[in-house]
């Protein structure tokens, strides 16, 4: 079966670092895609699909356009996205200050980017792409979570193979 989060997932993984304009617009399609289930749950998955896709492409459109405010507002929605996603991940409760863990992320992977752009992307695509993935399959005995960090150093080795291969 075909699973639009499990894809995203693992191209965030693999290729983060070298195409930011994906994570720009996968960071759009993923929020494209939150945003159409909260306003249009009632909607069938393909209007979600098309809402995520449309704003995938404005987020990869401004990327290109607008590079630094780009890698900003793409590091604050990677952290921001993680800190929230990381909490349903361990199944833990923010005691309803939720907005507060959402803001810290946010801040922190923009200061991430903002620090260090390649080393930024690499984690915070290997971040989220583990994420989508370890979201997306309900393992026994909370396995989601060692799931979780095996895919994210796997993410950032092979990221950081590839960026070594390249300036050879």
């Amino acid at each position: 079966m075909f699973n639009v989060e499990v894809v995203a997932g693992f191209s965030l993984l693999a290729f983060g670092r070298k195409l930011f304009w994906m994570v720009v617009g996968g960071m759009g399609f993923i929020a494209g895609i939150e945003l159409a289930e909260y306003f249009f749950g009632d909607a069938d998955t393909i209007t979600h699909f098309i809402i995520g896709v449309i704003i995938g492409l404005i987020g990869a459109f401004l990327a290109v356009v607008l590079e630094n405010i780009a890698i900003l507002v793409t590091g604050f929605f990677a952290g921001a996205y993680f800190v929230i996603g990381f909490f349903d991940l361990v199944s833990s409760d923010s005691g309803g200050n939720s907005w507060v863990f959402l803001l810290v992320g946010g801040i922190i992977g923009a200061i991430l980017m903002a620090l260090s752009f390649e080393w930024g992307l690499i984690i915070l695509s290997s971040m989220v792409g583990s994420l989508l993935i370890a979201l997306e399959f309900t393992l026994p005995n909370n396995l989601s979570i060692p799931l979780f960090f095996v895919l994210f150093v796997i993410g950032i080795m092979f990221q950081r193979f590839v960026m070594v291969k390249e300036n050879k």
